[in-house]
């Protein structure tokens, strides 16, 4: 970038060498007027650039920067003036002319000196906001991150705690079973402290988690039948997306004098990954509602953390079934 605002201060300054546009003059002493006239832009780029700009406009004081490149463009006309009647083209000053001859000349000195200066700001002030926003997309990205890590880590204590409490019940009614149920716990212990260190697993990984969740909730409630199809396909999803809904079938399912039963179902529809889970309850008690407590609802903003307006989720009642129906993009 300075190598080509060098080129392009030359190629102004080469601009001296020309009494008119199509009459060149090739002396020592215009050759004297374009040197100095390179000289005097690049004090005026550089004295912008490192000084000027980053001393006031950064810092949002506009007005002192306009006062600063007001005194800047008086004193360095001065310099002009004096170097334009040594070099390179001193008729104005050193014959009689008018004096409104000589002010005008001054003046368009002074205006040619306040667009360049306008220039390089431009320039600065651009450079300025592309890294004012690039900082912004970096901070919201982090942020977005550090609040979706967040998001998992609450999850995946509300669970724990449920299934832990339940083992613990277990251990004084039926010691060996509860013994079963804690190897069980192990795997699912190992896979959410140690294995969803990563935020993306394989759909496999994912439904043999459920699978050991859904196992143990049945061998805990004799009265709970649970059931889990999906695809063969092994596709990358967000770890731990699944369980709160899966939970929360378990936890509000019931069926006066039967049965219940959760009905989960994964299936895979072009680029997208349909899930549907079911559970049947009983129509004379009062069934959460759509926002399913602390776990769906930190699972509702992860995915809009993750996906934004690109997945969608419907909770609906059907007769004595509540539905769970989640889309989202592979």
């Amino acid at each position: 970038r300075h190598l080509l605002l060098q080129v392009a201060l030359a190629l102004i300054a080469f601009g001296a060498f020309f009494a008119a546009p199509d009459r060149p003059v090739f002396t020592g002493r215009s050759l004297r007027g374009v040197l100095a006239f390179y000289v005097v832009l690049n004090i005026l780029a550089y004295g912008n650039i490192l000084f000027l700009f980053p001393r006031f406009m950064r810092r949002g004081l506009e007005r002192r920067y306009f006062v600063a490149v007001g005194c800047a463009i008086a004193v360095i006309t001065v310099g002009v003036v004096a170097l334009q009647a040594l070099t390179y083209d001193g008729a104005v000053y050193v014959r009689s002319l008018p004096l409104w001859v000589m002010a005008l000349s001054t003046a368009g000195s002074m205006l040619s000196l306040a667009l360049f200066l306008a220039a390089t700001a431009s320039v600065m002030a651009v450079q300025n906001r592309i890294r004012v926003e690039w900082r912004m997309v970096r901070l919201r990205a982090a942020t977005a991150r550090c609040e979706l890590e967040y998001l998992r880590k609450q999850i995946n204590p509300h669970f724990l705690f449920n299934v832990l409490n339940n083992a613990g019940v277990l251990v004084y009614a039926d010691p060996q079973f509860a013994v079963g149920m804690l190897r069980q716990l192990r795997y699912l212990l190992q896979y959410q402290l140690a294995d969803t260190e990563r935020e993306y697993t394989g759909l496999q990984a994912e439904v043999s988690f459920l699978r050991s969740y859904m196992a143990l909730e049945q061998s805990r409630k004799s009265r709970l039948e649970c059931r889990l199809k999906a695809p063969d396909t092994d596709v990358r999803i967000p770890t731990l997306l699944f369980i709160p809904f899966v939970e929360n079938a378990v936890k509000y399912c019931a069926v006066p004098g039967g049965k219940g039963l959760v009905e989960v179902q994964f299936t895979l529809r072009g680029n997208r990954l349909e899930f549907r889970c079911g559970n049947s309850y009983d129509s004379s008690a009062p069934h959460p509602s759509s926002s399913g407590g602390l776990g769906v609802a930190n699972t509702r903003r992860r995915l809009e953390i993750l996906y934004g307006r690109g997945f969608t989720l419907e909770q609906r009642m059907e007769e004595h079934r509540f539905v769970t129906c989640l889309t989202i993009p592979l």
